[in-house]
C-alpha cells in the first residue's frame, strides 16, 4: 500500500533533523539518496582524503558548488563548506553521516 501523507511525513521530518537539504528513500528503510551540506570534517578535503566510503558506509555521487554545474564525485574531488552533496546508500548510514558536525 501507498500512504503518500506518511511518506510525505517521513521526509519532512529527515530535512528537518539535519543538514539534508533532500531526501529521496528508493525501498523503505533501505537505499536512499540525499542532497546535504558536507559535514565540518570534509571541508578542505578530497573525496579519497576523505575515505568517506570506507569511515561511514555512504557514497558521494557528486556535488554543486554555487555558481557551478553539477559535477560527478570522483577521489580528486575537494569538498568546501559551501558545497552541496550528493549522497546514497543505506538510510541509517546516511542519517548518521549528515548529523555528524
Amino acid at each position: 500500500m501507498v500512504y503518500p501523507e506518511f511518506d510525505a511525513g517521513q521526509r519532512a521530518a529527515h530535512l528537518v533533523s539535519g543538514r539534508m537539504l533532500d531526501y529521496i528513500e528508493m525501498e523503505k528503510g533501505g537505499f536512499t539518496i540525499v542532497k546535504m551540506r558536507p559535514p565540518a570534517e570534509l571541508h578542505g578535503f578530497t573525496i579519497g582524503e576523505s575515505k568517506i566510503r570506507s569511515r561511514y558506509g555512504v557514497t558521494v555521487f557528486g556535488l554543486m558548488s554555487p555558481g557551478e554545474p553539477f559535477e560527478y564525485a570522483t577521489p580528486a574531488t575537494l569538498v568546501s563548506p559551501d558545497d552541496v552533496l550528493v549522497v546514497g546508500g543505506d538510510a541509517m548510514l546516511l542519517e548518521r553521516f549528515a548529523n555528524r558536525n
